[in-house]
């Protein structure tokens, strides 16, 4: 085997991992929080090869990183807007203490204008003309670790706001904005691109040793590199949605790449495994071969830039260019020779800390950090990643993600059972990934379900009658011919795009709404059963069908939860609101940040009449007491990295609904709360109309904090 999952914990997080060299590899997470606290790799306990540890801060930032064999320790802080301001390195080398610390200033903007270990950062912000693009870097050190020999730099933009001249280096891109070209001196990178976008293959041309590397990517799983007279083939591995191990294939002839019959093999080189073992943000530190020697180990700075993963070199903090693999930082491609990384979408530039173009997303029309297009992750590095090269998964609590959240808690409740959670929690978040995360291929296998089983909801017609019956538009009754046809093209049109068969697809979609419909009791609190009922159907119509068991599975729950369902989901009850608070304080104030006005919230703003504080990873009981003749008004309130989320219970007027309260800063540098309410029952229409009313008091208790 090349991987075997030895443990998971109760949320489904990988906890433990063996792959094929016999390297054991345990992680610890909190069990409140999620997050990671340690990553151990050992083959015994007496032989250990990595020993990873992290600590956060309230807002979830990594705050300190260790690597217990290495010696390194790292620290970092962190300014209001959760922006990285200071990394600060220590540890040994030969017994002599070192340290080193790189700082980051910003403007308004998200822009950084002076990172210590490159220089200070020229805009164009006075003209008005792509602000958010650097023109020049002045004082640029070209030695990481003395910070010397001081040079400037100067960059120049096309028409679409994407980098052709950065300093010594020029770059040439295709007409969908995408980089074609890299040339530095006489060396240079060529991409070239398929009908698809994605690239197919990359030429580099090596002037130091008269050298040319060509690469030909075939998706993500092999990649044929020819170098003079050798040729290698590298098969990628994957488990766990992570790339585990490249299998290395070497031929090599006398003069690769001709058809002279006077060519004779040289000595063969031996085929090799190698294995890749990751830190918390998914980047490659160690690497690993069949016998479990470790072959390269590898460290980044904060921003990504490579360094030497050993701490006992020399100089450890010098960059450095690895053998074995060019994938690092975060899993991503890097373009070692240039200095760049590929994330796919966009390429980004480590050493400065920005991309290159444009990102045609706007990830939170809330956070005005989102609107600076160059800035990687909002700057906050130790805490998120960018898996595409567009939109950063950053996990901010936008509308979309909430909205998720809200509807799994809410459906959740309806059904009133742990496994209802696992089940409609994976259809509900999976429906809003393209808006949370930016991936098509995300949004292609949610929305597309969702969209087309929605539609057939609404083509069934259907409506509740003063019988209090659920009447549907002639013909399209649950079970109709009409209904069958149109769930089975839906179904097998779901199972095609997601690499599956269509004729699998149509029989989990049309026979599974047959049986769905025929047997399950119409009742809300029974939706979880009916849920799983409609998943087990449709995988295994799925499979008698010659397709997968999950895809079936899949449009079977989607094809309820859109459909079916939807009586009992969109009833007269349901309600939303959202509203804003006066501002708070303003981010230059003294003590005014979103974590001071987080906790200020979890103290005296989280609901009605709080008594006492709201802590962090516990579901915490209340009684908020609305009104004197409502009686007990009890919640769950649980504190968050911005505010608290609350969930009725029973005996609240106001049950089943749920409401968050977050703390964010707006483009006037003002903190506000932001209150978002959604829920389904039968006094929905009356809570939104007291909104204010019951909110106002609320958040004038932390106004008053400041």
């Amino acid at each position: 085997y090349f991987y075997r999952v030895k443990s998971r914990d109760a949320a489904g997080r990988l906890t433990g991992h063996i792959v094929g060299n016999g390297l054991s590899t345990e992680q610890e997470y909190s069990p409140a929080s999620g997050h990671l606290y340690t990553i151990k790799s050992n083959f015994n306990t007496t032989n250990q090869i990595r020993n990873l540890e992290y600590e956060y801060d309230l807002m979830d930032n990594v705050t300190q990183r260790q690597n217990h064999i290495s010696g390194l320790s790292e620290g970092f802080t962190y300014d209001a807007l959760d922006r990285l301001t200071q990394s600060s390195t220590t540890g040994k080398i030969d017994d002599v203490d070192y340290s080193y610390k790189v700082d980051y200033q910003y403007d308004i903007n998200g822009n950084i204008i002076n990172k210590s270990d490159v220089g200070d950062y020229s805009y164009n912000a006075a003209s008005g003309v792509r602000p958010h693009t650097p023109n020049s870097i002045t004082g640029i050190k070209t030695n990481t670790s003395t910070n010397t020999n001081n040079q400037d730099r100067t960059y120049t933009y096309d028409a679409n706001g994407s980098m052709t001249k950065n300093n010594d280096k020029t770059i040439q891109w295709t007409s969908f904005n995408k980089p074609k070209s890299f040339t530095k001196g006489k060396d240079s990178t060529t991409f070239t691109y398929g009908p698809d976008r994605s690239r197919y293959q990359k030429v580099q041309t090596r002037s130091s040793d008269n050298t040319t590397i060509t690469t030909q990517y075939f998706g993500k799983i092999y990649e044929k590199i020819k170098q003079n007279t050798n040729t290698e083939h590298k098969h990628f591995i994957y488990a766990d949605g992570q790339l585990i191990a490249i299998h290395i294939k070497t031929d090599t002839t006398s003069a690769a790449g001709t058809s002279a019959t006077s060519n004779t093999p040289a000595t063969p080189i031996p085929d090799k495994t190698r294995y890749l073992h990751y830190d918390n943000l998914g980047s490659i530190d160690t690497i690993t071969d069949g016998q479990g020697n470790i072959v390269e180990r590898m460290a980044y700075t904060a921003f990504g830039q490579r360094r030497k993963g050993d701490w006992r070199a020399s100089d450890p903090l010098l960059p450095i260019i690895p053998a074995l693999t060019n994938r690092g930082f975060t899993g991503h491609e890097h373009i070692d020779e240039m200095g760049f990384i590929h994330m796919n979408g966009r390429v980004y530039d480590p050493q400065i800390g920005r991309f290159l173009s444009a990102d045609p997303h706007i990830q939170d029309p809330y956070n005005t950090q989102s609107y600076n297009r160059y800035s990687y992750v909002m700057n906050n590095p130790l805490k998120y990643t960018d898996p595409s090269g567009y939109a950063g998964n950053t996990n901010y609590p936008s509308l979309a993600v909430i909205a998720a959240e809200m509807t799994k808690a809410i459906l959740a409740d309806i059904t009133a059972g742990l496994f209802s959670q696992v089940v409609i929690a994976y259809a509900v978040s999976y429906a809003v990934t393209y808006i949370a995360t930016g991936s098509g291929k995300a949004a292609q296998g949610a929305g597309l379900p969702a969209g087309l089983f929605m539609g057939i909801g609404g083509l069934r017609g259907g409506k509740v009658g003063a019988d209090g019956k659920m009447h549907y538009n002639p013909g399209w009754e649950p079970g109709s011919m009409k209904t069958l046809v149109a769930h089975g093209l839906a179904g097998g049109i779901v199972q095609d795009r997601m690499g599956g068969s269509f004729g699998a697809g149509f029989l989990a979609g049309s026979v599974g709404s047959y049986f769905g419909s025929s047997g399950k009791s119409s009742k809300a609190n029974e939706m979880i059963g009916n849920t799983a009922i409609e998943a087990v159907i449709g995988g295994t119509i799925s499979v008698v069908g010659g397709g997968k068991f999950a895809n079936g599975a899949q449009t079977g729950a989607f094809r309820y939860l859109f459909n079916d369902s939807a009586e009992h989901i969109f009833s007269p009850g349901v309600h939303e609101y959202e509203m804003m608070s006066k501002a708070v304080c303003h981010t230059s104030s003294p003590g005014c940040s979103i974590a001071s006005v987080a906790l200020q919230i979890q103290t005296v703003g989280g609901f009605p009449n709080q008594d006492s504080r709201v802590l962090k990873g516990t579901a915490q009981l209340f009684d908020v007491r609305i009104t004197p003749l409502s009686g007990s008004d009890h919640i769950y309130s649980t504190a968050t990295s911005t505010g608290v989320f609350n969930r009725t219970l029973p005996d609240h007027m106001f049950h089943p609904g749920y409401v968050r309260r977050d703390a964010i800063v707006m483009d006037d540098g003002f903190i506000y709360i932001r209150t978002l309410g959604y829920g389904i029952g039968y006094w929905g229409s009356l809570n939104v109309g007291l909104k204010n009313w019951a909110w106002d008091s609320v958040d004038q208790k932390v106004i008053d904090k400041y």
